[in-house]
């Protein structure tokens, strides 16, 4: 089954991708990481498998919200001739639809099952373990020996549609574990925990049904108990709880209240006094205080203003200069910015200076600032030098570019002649090997013939296969034949038991049969098979028809099953005589000839393909080599063509610029670039004269300031020190000047202030009066107050004021305790009673007799607890007694659980019987089958390795393997490199697909980047293996991969092989 192409409507990163045109040999898929190939990879599997049921790790890849999850495969069955097919599959059906629909390129749809049949019957985990394969799987040796993956390639082709010789057994061992395994919790153990549980129960049954009565008595008097105790107790306590009252009212509210009662009688208080007399106190205070302190403030304030007005003199010069000092002054900023500009304008004249004659002497010695203002290079000039040197560089260019295709095709000539050579040497060596059937006369085998004689073999083999199972299954239909006529011949249960036990013999004399045929025979792949069924069958077939029909079954009968059996294995056996005179060889064949007839040819089929490649592969170059060494003559005329046109150029340029003017030396691309250093020469011209112009500028501005400011000392007879000599920017000058505008400033201040501070020394006087006439009545007011209550002063106010506050404190403590006794007591005679009660105030007596009281009750209390218990005790006894089960009813369950297990015993031993022999059979199978694949495995991975490592083989733990270096040394899995175990690991791969592909048909292999932790060396040899894998085994393989190194290596060993490279969403060739 090959893969044409798919459709992959979303899935991941991957959206509306359709790609049909893949090589049936060798695909190579390159692209960035995130490109897709990974998404690709999950694609494949999840159109043939799908998802894993229920919630997995496995990655699902949803695509954006809106595109559907899923797509399409096209499939194409050409070596059967069974056409194609188109497989659908999604991850989520809408209403009504499928998620998996299968059609023929005809339209018809098909079930679930031909895709079945189109994989070979593989299963997801091979599919994914061996065939469809990333860095992930290759790096775990786990995944080759995953339970199924061996067997189903091993076991590939047996009768039965192909499926795993392993399911009959794993069928009879879940069914022996489910009965019985160790101590899990299987059917036996639970019968025998369930028959000890109802032992145990009749036992407990019998024990209380004899002690029922004594029980019921008990409960009578116990319960008469508990009612005499509990009126005990509540007498004891309500006794305590009355003598506690009497105590905590006595504490709480009588006790206090009779002494606050007898504080008021001691106190002594004046009527004058009020609810707020201690506020007007505060305000009276508090007002004397703030008038007191406003005669302060003000008096203070007073003082203040009079210094203020003597400080207050006139300066008549500064006033009269004032507006022109006012004036200069605003220009001060400026005038001292000026004065340090004068360096930097110094400086700048320098610079510029110097630059224009250093821009001059760049020029040349004949340059000066005559010529250059007279010098003009127009935009005309620099723009036909530019089409010159664009002319130029053009034929220049193109003289390059013929020049390097000339040594690249001459380049290329000699490596074609190389691989030409190494193919035509390849070829020779393969016309003088032998060519197998047919070619030792030196004919010519075509492709049709070989698959025709492999088509032959195949046939002749299922048919010996077919031949073995009948000869087994005659032999054991006569056993039973008898073991039948001999019970009926006792015609009793005693026969139909002794017809099982026939049955059992049968099965051990078909496991017989076939362990001879093994070993005599020599039947290696082809009679494995046949072996399996055989026992499976006898065995299950023998063991039930013996249970289901016991001796009902008649001697004609069988006897009409033999006659069948034999008729159908004389006809097998005539056309196993006509395929192999067929095939020319000897008669009846035997299978070890037949799997020598088959190594053979597959031997020619791969000889043959190679050499017809290797013929192409020289045709080819041939046609190539011709191409490219008439290209490089083409080539070569070109170059001298472009070389004349570059001179001729050459001289046109010459001659225009000597006609404009310009330097001889000078060529096409700097004539922009002397342009350019004539107009910065201007520059620097320009940029000294302005330096010039702002410097005199500068000077007069800072002159004409300091005349006006000297006249302006002098008229207000302000000193100024004489200097050692005239400079801009005197500081003395400057000094000066700031001591006048002071002195102009404190005039103007003076003159400003005076009469304000007049006027508000008027204010302060009218305010000081006030304010004194107002402190003389806060303190009369104050005087009043004390003298009212008969208060000396303050502080003997404030006691006074103390007790009438107490007192009124008293009496509403008083009134509320009273409040509070009424409310607690309540009315009535027992209020009167305890009214009288509280007089005498006995404290000690109350607390003594509650006390006495509450451990009284608390002892009764821990009595009617566990008096309680005891009571509960029994009542759970006899409603035990009413709940438990009938000891009949017991017992006869008990009898049921134990026929049950005895039942469960004898079937687990008969599925072990069967379990034992299938299990030694399918051992021996596996081991004779694995030499054909580490040999083929072998040779790959001494190919891979340089032959540093010549073979691989099986540990005396099946499943488990080591390498054999060429010295003869084994090394086992954890002893390789990881590259080298990488390696080790896709040769295994290949040796199990290719065995997978001679026994149940081809399947696609694909790889994601399985090569990148390989040397170059290796990751050579390994794409050259994996080129040659597809070719001779016909094997489809589509290699995914970020690495431009595993591309390029592919390209160099596998020419032949389509590359793709992954783009936008899609791979382009």
């Amino acid at each position: 089954m090959k893969l044409r192409g798919w459709h992959i409507a979303g899935f991941g990163s991957l959206v509306d991708w359709r790609h049909e045109k893949l090589s049936n040999e060798l695909n190579v898929f390159y692209g960035p990481n995130e490109a897709g190939k990974s998404t690709l990879l999950g694609f494949l599997r999840f159109a043939l498998f799908g998802f894993r049921p229920g919630n997995t790790k496995d990655a699902k890849y949803p695509p954006a919200p809106g595109i559907r999850h899923g797509g399409s495969l096209f499939l194409d069955e050409e070596e059967s001739g069974g056409g194609a097919f188109t497989v659908e599959r999604v991850a989520a059906a809408g209403r009504g639809g499928k998620k998996l629909r299968i059609e023929r390129a005809s339209g018809e749809e098909v079930s679930e099952a031909e895709l079945t049949r189109l994989l070979g019957h593989a299963d997801r985990d091979l599919f994914n373990n061996v065939f469809a394969f990333s860095l992930t799987e290759l790096q775990s040796f786990d995944s080759l020996t995953e339970k199924g993956v061996q067997d189903h390639i091993f076991s590939a082709g047996i009768t039965g549609a192909g499926r795993s010789a392993r399911d009959a057994l794993d069928q009879i061992h879940k069914e022996a574990d489910q009965l019985f395994k160790g101590r899990a919790k299987t059917r036996a153990s639970i019968l025998v925990e369930e028959i000890a549980t109802l032992d145990e129960s009749l036992q407990a049954g019998r024990e209380r049904a004899r002690a029922y009565p004594k029980l019921a008595e008990r409960e009578s008097e116990l319960k008469a108990q508990c009612v005499a105790l509990r009126s005990e107790i509540d007498g004891r306590r309500s006794a305590g709880l009355r003598a506690r009252k009497l105590g905590d009212l006595w504490r709480e509210v009588h006790g206090p209240m009779l002494e606050n009662m007898r504080q008021l009688e001691a106190l002594i208080v004046s009527d004058e006094f009020a609810a707020d007399s201690r506020d007007r106190l505060d305000r009276f205070v508090a007002l004397l205080e703030r008038t007191g302190e406003q005669v302060a403030a003000t008096d203070l304030e007073t003082r203040k203003l009079a210094l203020h007005l003597e400080g207050l003199a006139a300066d008549p010069e500064a006033l009269a200069v004032r507006d022109a000092v006012l004036a200069l002054e605003r220009d001060v900023g400026l005038y001292e910015q000026q004065c340090k500009d004068v360096t930097s304008s110094e400086q700048l004249v320098a610079v510029r200076e110097s630059g224009l004659r250093d821009a001059f002497a760049d020029l040349g010695p004949d340059w000066d600032e005559a010529r250059l203002r007279t010098t003009h290079i127009s935009l005309s000039i620099t723009d036909e030098a530019t089409r010159y040197e664009e002319r130029l560089d053009a034929a220049r260019d193109k003289v390059r570019d013929f020049e390097r295709k000339l040594r690249e095709g001459a380049e290329r000539v000699a490596e074609l002649k190389e691989t030409r050579d190494v193919e035509v040497q390849s070829h020779q060596d393969g016309e003088a090997l032998g060519r197998g059937v047919g070619e030792a006369d030196g004919e010519d085998v075509s492709s049709e013939d070989l698959d025709q004689r492999a088509a032959t073999l195949r046939a002749l083999h299922a048919n010996v296969a077919r031949r073995a199972t009948l000869e087994v299954q005659l032999d054991s239909a006569c056993a039973l034949m008898g073991a039948t006529q001999r019970a009926n011949a006792a015609g009793s249960s005693a026969g139909a038991n002794r017809l099982r036990l026939a049955a059992l013999s049968a099965a051990g004399l078909g496991a017989g049969t076939a362990l001879v045929l093994f070993a005599n025979n020599g039947f290696q792949f082809s009679t494995a098979p046949f072996f399996i069924v055989a026992l499976a069958t006898t065995v299950f077939g023998l063991i039930t028809a013996a249970w289901t029909r016991g001796a009902n079954e008649t001697p004609v009968t069988s006897a009409l099953n033999i006659d069948a059996l034999e008729a159908d294995l004389a006809t097998l056996n005539e056309g196993i005589d006509a395929a192999a005179k067929t095939l020319g060889i000897e008669t009846p064949p035997s299978a070890e000839i037949i799997e020598t007839e088959t190594v053979a040819l597959e031997r020619v089929r791969r000889d043959h393909a190679e050499r017809t490649h290797t013929r192409r592969q020289i045709e080819r170059l041939d046609a190539d080599i011709a191409r490219v060494e008439k290209t490089n003559r083409t080539v070569s005329k070109s170059v001298a063509s472009s070389e004349q046109e570059l001179e001729t150029i050459n001289g046109g340029w010459t001659q225009w610029a000597e006609g404009v003017g310009l330097p001889a030396s000078l060529v096409p691309r700097n004539v922009e670039r002397f342009a350019g250093e004539i107009k910065t020469v201007r520059a620097h011209l320009d940029a000294r004269d302005q330096a010039h112009t702002e410097q005199a500028s500068l000077f007069g501005a800072i002159d004409n300031w300091e005349a006006r400011v000297r006249r302006v000392l002098a008229d207000a007879e302000e000193q100024v020190a004489e200097s050692p000599r005239a400079l801009r920017g005197d500081p003395s000058l400057i000094t000066a000047f700031t001591r006048l505008v002071r002195r102009v400033r404190d005039a103007d201040e003076c003159e400003r202030q005076r009469p304000e501070v007049e006027r508000a020394a008027a204010e302060v006087a009218g305010r000081a009066t006030t304010q004194q006439a107002a402190e003389r009545k806060a303190r009369d007011d104050v005087d009043e107050l004390f003298a009212r209550v008969g208060a000396r002063d303050r502080e003997d106010y404030l006691a006074k004021l103390a007790d009438y506050e107490r007192k009124t404190l008293l009496e509403s403590k008083v009134g509320d305790q009273v409040a509070e006794l009424s409310r607690r007591i309540g009315l009535g005679d027992e209020a009167v009673e305890i009214r009288s009660e509280l007089e005498t105030g006995r404290v000690a007596v109350w607390e003594a007799e509650a006390s006495a009281a509450e451990s009284e009750a608390a002892r009764l209390q821990t009595e009617s607890d566990e008096l309680v218990r005891t009571h509960r005790d029994v009542e759970i006894q006899i409603d035990d007694l009413h709940g438990s089960n009938d000891v009949g009813t017991l017992e006869l369950n008990r009898s049921s659980l134990q026929q049950e297990l005895n039942e469960c015993i004898a079937r687990w031993r008969e599925l072990q019987v069967a379990r034992g022999l299938i299990e030694r059979t399918l051992e021996q199978f596996e081991r004779e089958r694995q030499p054909a694949v580490l040999q083929e495995a072998s040779h790959h991975f001494a190919t891979v390795t340089g032959g540093r490592y010549p073979k691989i083989v099986q540990s005396t733990e099946l499943g488990s393997f080591s390498v054999v270096d060429a010295n003869g040394q084994r090394k086992a899995l954890d002893e390789l490199s990881r590259g080298t175990a990488e390696q080790l690991y896709v040769c295994i791969r290949l040796g199990l697909i290719a065995e997978f592909c001679r026994r149940a048909g081809q399947l696609p292999v694909a790889m994601d980047d399985v090569l990148v932790n390989f040397d170059d060396a290796r990751a050579l040899a390994m794409a050259t293996v994996l080129a040659d894998f597809s070719q001779r085994n016909s094997c489809q393989v589509l290699v995914f991969t970020c690495s431009s190194r595993t591309r390029d290596l592919f390209r160099q060993s596998a020419p032949a092989a389509l590359h793709f490279e992954f783009g936008n969403n899609a791979a382009s060739s």
